[in-house]
């Protein structure tokens, strides 16, 4: 619903002139302030500039006057060259005339050498046949002498055999003429009469043993043949060997005269060097004086045009070291800025968590007052009926009907316009139900910041038909990324100074005017494709996707609020109940949490659609190096809810959405168990547990330290003693998804203690645990709301904030 009012009040001019006066003001200080801050940096730069420069003109004159005082004088390069090219000559000379010496004598040794080998080589030759002839005739010899060797044998076996026959021929004639044997008979003899003896047989026998005999002696020869001749195939062998390691060392005594004729040659060369430059030394001496003279002289030049130049680079150094400090100290500040900047931007973004979540309990509060409202007309109208049935059938007060049904109505109209008011519906001006200086106020603000958006987005609009411009004139080559939406930021010069429930309604009626309508009205070079006109609507439909989520959060905070009025009316020493309130309050803290992350998520969808139709509807404003189909593939992503970014948070909103219901539930069912039992306790509790000494962590500071977050909310809380060592998590028969902060039964009713202060890290600070830090109850009121926004307004340290 919108407030009806005029614009030409007397208020709203005079706050219209004010702040368009303040604002003027403003920016011609900001401009000014600008510009002398620039003036002054400039003239400030260029005065050290000018000092440097007069400082590096006087170095560099001194350096000029030093590189006058002393030229550089370099020694004429053909005298030395005279001079090296003579003694030169004079070298290659005595080198010449020792080397056509040296060249003779061993071209006679040569010459000699020569006629020896030829000799040697004949004599070799000739020593060589005499040796195969000689060799030869051994062979013969040996061969000869082997035969008549054997033949010496076997007339020797012959003769002893031709001896044997006619001695026993002898002894067989003696037999026969009865002549005695010999006195001195020999072996022989003595065997042929033993053998003559016995029979004539006998004789046969002698002869075939006899040829035996010598057949064996025959084999023993061959025998010892065979092995002379093998004796002398090894030391044949032998001499072969032997020959082969004598031509290896032939060759290498032909190495060692080798090396040995260089090293004499390399010996000789040496001499022939250390003679020449015995012979230069006296030569050598003039022109090494004269040389060291030029040279030291113009090492004295250099000596004096280093120092000169040495003394600028150092006076250069110095320049450039103070200019190092100085840059140091400007770096220093500007950290020291951006430290600064960095907390304004941190206290930006809690305070935008901070109004949301303001924003969000005022909400609540209209929502509350106006649903109790309708109860009570609701209520007041059957009472009202009821009353007029009881008097219309009783006849004797049939006069006080109309008293009756006149004061109900008064109070049913009374009731009707402070809903009207609480919706933002004044009856008139001058109502005293409402207060026409905040509704001035906040359609003043409003005003004011519809005209700095629409100030950003021409500016914005301008910037990129420039920067579209500028790629159409000037095209650069770049590697083909994805472009990401711009998402503006609007920071307004100044916030409301007050809060009204007035102006206050939902975030999601909160939109940003789409650029559709304005950009395809406006002057334009092109028209965008039908597939991109395609993507427009669909653009439009992506602030409905989380209006279900709203819708849900939003009843479940309902359903937090009974639940807390019903907790109020059972008995506060009842642990159960304990239990019941700590789970409710930390549902509802966050309940809150979810419902301030759902709304900063929509804005930075509803910016992000902004900026996608921006590129959509402006002409050239993809440029070249820009894939536009990519470009295309990505917004269609965002719209159909299948990005990254897009699907991560409705799955993450689902899940606390589910999780949260699960708990109500769980602690609904709870409720109502509680509620149908007279004496409600605990079985895992013991009677009388431990009261801890320290208190118990915030939630903030728990969600923030994952050890704490591990032990707290997955274990129960160990106590400081052995008895209550064995406590269960009282929290564990709810069976709860959402964890839950440590939890300590108290031996007495709980006593109001004051709140401390409560110290928590950034991520808390930036919306867990928000509730309890804004200072919000469970139950809002009039002037719990009205403390809140005093300190709301005074623990906005920068006026700037971003309002959604």
């Amino acid at each position: 619903m919108d407030a009806v009012l005029n614009d030409d009040h007397p208020l709203a001019l005079e706050l219209a002139s004010l702040r368009n006066a303040i604002a003027r003001y403003q920016h011609e200080a900001h401009a000014t302030s600008v510009k002398l801050q620039r003036h002054s940096l400039d003239t400030s730069y260029a005065l050290e500039r000018t000092h440097a420069l007069e400082s590096e003109n006087s170095l560099l004159k001194a350096e000029l006057a030093v590189l006058r005082a002393h030229p550089e004088i370099p020694p004429h390069p053909a005298a030395l060259q005279v001079q090296e090219l003579t003694i030169a000559h004079r070298r290659l000379s005595d080198k010449l005339t020792l080397t056509e010496g040296a060249l003779l004598e061993y071209t006679a040794e040569l010459a000699h050498a020569r006629s020896d080998v030829t000799q040697s080589r004949h004599e070799v030759e000739a020593t060589r046949e005499l040796a195969e002839r000689l060799q030869t005739e051994l062979k013969d010899a040996h061969a000869k002498e082997r035969e008549l060797g054997r033949k010496a044998r076997a007339a020797e076996e012959e003769r002893k055999l031709s001896d044997l026959v006619v001695q026993e021929y002898a002894d067989l004639v003696r037999n026969l003429e009865g002549r005695p044997r010999p006195s001195t008979p020999s072996a022989s003899t003595f065997s042929l009469d033993s053998a003559n003896n016995n029979s004539s047989a006998t004789l046969v026998d002698s002869l075939s043993e006899g040829k035996s005999g010598l057949q064996k002696l025959l084999e023993e020869f061959n025998s010892e043949t065979e092995r002379l001749e093998t004796e002398v195939t090894n030391l044949q062998g032998q001499t072969n060997q032997l020959q082969t390691q004598l031509t290896a060392e032939s060759r290498r005594a032909e190495d060692d005269r080798v090396e040995t004729a260089q090293a004499q040659f390399e010996l000789e060369k040496h001499k022939i060097d250390d003679n020449t430059a015995a012979k230069m030394v006296s030569r050598y001496m003039k022109f090494s004086q004269s040389s060291t003279d030029s040279l030291q002289k113009a090492m004295e030049g250099m000596k004096a045009r280093h120092t000169a130049t040495a003394a600028t680079l150092r006076a250069e150094v110095e320049h450039l070291q103070k200019a190092l400090l100085i840059e140091r100290r400007q770096s220093e500040k500007l950290r020291h800025a951006l430290d600064e900047l960095t907390e304004d931007i941190s206290r930006e973004a809690y305070g935008r968590r901070r109004e949301i979540a303001l924003r969000l309990a005022f909400l609540g509060r209209e929502e509350h007052l106006a649903e109790g409202l309708r109860r009570w007309i609701r209520r007041a109208r059957e009472a009202f009926e009821r009353a007029l049935h009881v008097t219309s059938n009783n006849q004797q007060e049939g006069a006080s009907a109309p008293v009756i049904g006149g004061v109900f109505k008064a109070i049913i109209r009374d009731a009707d316009d402070l809903l009207d008011s609480l919706n933002g519906q004044p009856s008139a001006e001058g109502d005293p139900l409402g207060s026409v200086a905040r509704i001035v106020v906040a359609q003043n603000a409003a005003s004011t910041l519809a005209r700095e958006l629409q100030a950003e987005t021409d500016r914005r609009l301008a910037l990129e038909r420039q920067w579209a411009q500028y790629h159409s004139t000037t095209p650069v080559v770049h590697v083909k990324a994805s472009v990401k939406a711009p998402v503006i930021e609007v920071f307004p010069s100044s916030t409301p100074d007050v809060f009204s429930p007035v102006t206050t309604s939902p975030l999601d009626e909160l939109k940003i005017s789409p650029l559709t309508s304005q950009l395809l009205n406006g002057e334009s070079t092109g028209s965008p494709s039908s597939r991109k006109l395609s993507l427009l609507p669909e653009l439009l439909q992506v602030q409905h996707r989380y209006d279900s989520l709203q819708r849900g959060f939003r009843d479940c905070n309902l359903s937090l609020k009974d639940m807390k009025k019903d907790l109020s009316g059972f008995p506060h020493g009842s642990e159960m109940v304990l239990v019941l309130q700590k789970a409710v309050e930390r549902l509802d803290d966050y309940n809150e949490d979810v419902r301030v992350e759902l709304e900063i998520r929509v804005t930075d969808e509803a910016r992000i659609t902004s900026g996608y139709e921006a590129l959509l509807t402006i002409p050239g404003a993809m440029s070249d190096e820009v894939d536009q189909e990519e470009m295309e593939v990505e917004i269609q992503a965002f719209v159909d809810g299948t990005d990254k970014a897009v699907a991560k948070a409705m799955q993450l909103f689902s899940r606390k959405l589910d999780d949260l219901e699960h708990d109500i539930a769980a602690v609904k069912r709870s409720l109502h168990e509680l509620a149908s039992t007279e004496e409600p306790h605990l079985a895992t509790t013991p009677a009388n547990p431990p009261q801890s000494t320290s208190p118990a962590p915030t939630f903030g500071s728990v969600m923030t330290s994952p050890r704490l977050r591990q032990t707290s909310f997955s274990h129960p809380r160990k106590a400081s003693d052995d008895s209550a060592s064995g406590s269960p998590d009282p929290f564990a028969s709810l069976g709860l998804r959402i964890p839950m902060p440590a939890h300590v039964v108290p031996a007495s009713p709980p006593q109001p203690v004051n709140a401390r202060q409560r110290v928590a890290s950034a991520t808390y600070m930036l919306g867990l645990g928000a509730r309890s830090t804004f200072g919000f109850p469970s139950k809002p009121s009039a002037r719990s709301l009205t403390s809140a926004v005093e300190d709301a307004k005074s623990g906005e340290g920068d006026p700037d904030s971003d309002v959604e």
